[in-house]
């Protein structure tokens, strides 16, 4: 057995090193009770190890990343307040918060605004989010302008972008990282060639019998032979599927007329190729 075969494949590992790598830029404090336990004041994590609260927009520039909890009935609970600053990010990656929190970069403001437009960010996939290009905009993302201290809001801030990912390419992590990111890129290319290669293969092995309903079609007048997708192979209608319905139906095309009899060969080499 190789070594190869007793690691974790490539993507696994990217995904897991890159939600590490990201969710490690900010504090956190193992020593607290579970999230779902803290209830009191006094289970809030210290304040050091919290998001300071985005209140003013001068506490923020073009280019900074904020964190952003929408709840428009109302925030459901205190995430800025009752997590540490950790757990408030990767509830990014959260099963049930992942469509309201957001990390999102600064590209305006004003006095009472911030214009924001939300980025990528690690949710596990390797995929998910190139860390070196952490606080990138999603892809089709359309800026929104957001007016701070509403009650179904809260905005965290996270930093700047330019030093924050200084900090994720210092970290001790990073070159395990990149290089799980690399293979897991080569396993994708590597897969994707063979998937063509069998496509490829199927296309050709298939040819034949494509042709054949075609040919068939043409000089029946009608649809008498589809394809089966995605699974691939020929179908007919449940009543021509009976053994030697199809032939039966087309010698009544021959005697009819609507098939001439130089054809009628030819229609019958057809459903030979096809297998009915």
């Amino acid at each position: 057995m190789t070594t190869q075969t007793l690691t974790q494949p490539a993507r696994i590992e990217a995904g897991q090193l890159a939600t590490q790598i990201v969710f490690g830029l900010w504090p956190d404090d193992a020593d607290l009770k579970p999230t779902w336990a803290r209830r009191h004041p006094d289970d809030r994590p210290l304040k050091k190890d919290r998001l300071v609260p985005v209140t003013e927009t001068s506490q923020v520039q073009v280019d900074d990343l904020v964190l952003i909890y929408d709840e428009p009935g109302g925030v459901a609970f205190d995430l800025l307040g009752m997590r540490t600053a950790r757990e408030a990010v990767s509830a990014v990656a959260g099963y049930r918060t992942s469509e309201k929190v957001a990390v999102a970069r600064v590209t305006g403001k004003t006095a009472r605004t911030v214009t924001v437009v939300d980025c990528f960010a690690p949710t596990g996939f390797w995929k998910s989010c190139v860390i070196t290009r952490f606080g990138t905009p999603r892809s089709g993302a359309a800026p929104r302008t957001l007016r701070l201290n509403t009650g179904g809001r809260q905005i965290g801030y996270l930093g700047s972008v330019s030093e924050l990912r200084e900090r994720i390419v210092r970290d001790a992590q990073y070159d395990a990282w990149r290089a799980a990111y690399k293979r897991a890129q080569e396993d994708e290319a590597a897969s994707e060639a063979t998937r063509r290669k069998a496509q490829e293969e199927r296309q050709e092995r298939e040819r034949p019998q494509r042709e054949a309903a075609r040919v068939l079609n043409e000089i029946a007048g009608e649809e008498l032979v589809g394809w089966r997708e995605p699974v691939g192979g020929p179908k007919v209608n449940e009543w021509l599927s009976a053994p030697g319905r199809l032939r039966t139906y087309l010698a009544g095309l021959n005697a009819v007329g609507t098939i001439a009899d130089d054809a009628f060969a030819e229609v019958l080499a057809q459903v030979e190729v096809l297998g009915f």
